[in-house]
């Protein structure tokens, strides 16, 4: 996010965070993963959204403030809560792929917690809307910031209790059980909150992380 007009001096170079996620440290990473989610609120926010008039930015804390008399209302930058869930049955794991997926990669299901809706409900919705199948035994695993541009994922464990899969139409291209000993390619970042359920999946099982290719 920078103009694109500028560059940076030798022998710096411009990156997506994103590329970064698996080689920054922990402290880097957080203070790069607010500014991300900053900039794109103060991008987003510059009129404000109930009556249209400019806002200015304030800093402490950051929010943009409408400049209409009348109105004055704050608006702070937004986070949009993700549950991402492993679904495990014995030493196999629900996997799905999304349409917009590269070939043959495969991760766990996530999915926007919705108005009104608990992070707990929204697993076992998401769960029975993208593959018609019921979970039990949910437990919170980790949340983690996801900012592109704005996601907490709130990763879960379940494990399975009824149901054959249907995949829902246009959202998931293909979800099936995988045995630990034969996961497809992953996701490839492994800061991703997927590959930090799936390393803990792994684990558990006594498995080597990264898993072995499946022959």
């Amino acid at each position: 996010m920078h103009d694109r007009d500028t560059e940076p001096p030798p022998p710096l170079a411009f990156q997506h965070l994103k590329s970064l996620l698996d080689s920054l440290s922990a402290t880097t990473l957080a203070l790069a993963a607010r500014a991300l989610e900053l900039l794109e609120f103060d991008r987003a926010h510059r009129f404000c959204g109930a009556c249209g008039a400019p806002t200015t930015l304030t800093t402490d804390p950051p929010a943009r403030r409408c400049s209409a008399p009348d109105c004055g209302r704050e608006h702070f930058p937004r986070v949009s809560p993700v549950v991402i869930v492993a679904v495990e049955r014995g030493p196999e794991i629900l996997l799905g792929r999304s349409p917009h997926f590269p070939p043959g990669l495969y991760s766990t299901l996530a999915g926007f917690v919705d108005a009104g809706e608990s992070a707990e409900q929204a697993v076992h919705r998401e769960i029975h809307e993208e593959t018609g199948l019921r979970i039990r035994a949910l437990r919170y695993f980790s949340s983690q910031a996801w900012p592109f541009p704005h996601a907490l994922m709130l990763g879960y464990q379940a494990e399975y209790e009824a149901g054959e899969i249907v995949c829902a139409p246009g959202e998931i291209e293909d979800a099936r059980f995988f045995h630990v000993d034969a996961l497809p390619p992953l996701f490839p970042i492994r800061y991703a909150m997927a590959n930090l359920l799936l390393r803990d999946f792994c684990l558990r099982h006594d498995r080597p992380w990264p898993p072995r290719p499946a022959n």
